[in-house]
């Protein structure tokens, strides 16, 4: 009798984990009960958040880290071309500027679903895939 360990994922390709199953005498397999929707892929991901798409494993999104307020608001200004001030301005209503300014001062960083960041890609009419890029960029090059 031999032990073999199997791998299986979703129906969406997403990792189920690997099944311990072992080879009879009679050269059978015999298997634990695997979720119901189990397939079997040969091999597990790097990583198990990975997706199993047609015969590999999808590699990971990117990771949007938090940016701190320097690097970020220096980015703005040299890539979009905004300011602070633009952002505040663009606001009409006075409590909406108010409340605007206390949580552009108060941050001690921003992160990609920042409801500023999306207001920011709006006044840009920039696409979320656009901001995507931009925001790994800045990640990687603004300190």
């Amino acid at each position: 009798m031999s032990i073999t360990v199997k791998y299986f994922v979703s129906s969406a390709g997403a990792y189920l984990g690997a099944w311990d199953g072992y080879y009879a005498e009679d050269g059978t397999f015999v298997a634990p009960d695997y979720p119901a929707d189990a397939t079997e892929v040969p091999f597990p991901p790097e990583d198990g958040r990975q997706v199993w798409q047609g015969d590999a494993w999808l590699p990971l999104p990117p990771e949007f880290l938090p940016i701190e307020p320097v690097p970020f608001w220096r980015a703005a200004l040299e890539i979009l071309e905004l300011k602070k001030s633009d952002v505040l301005n663009a606001l009409t209503d006075p409590d909406e500027r108010y409340l605007a300014e206390l949580e552009i001062e108060g941050r001690k960083t921003y992160r990609r679903d920042d409801p500023l960041v999306v207001k920011l890609a709006q006044m840009k009419g920039y696409t979320s895939e656009r901001m995507d890029t931009l925001w790994l960029q800045v990640q990687q090059n603004y300190k």
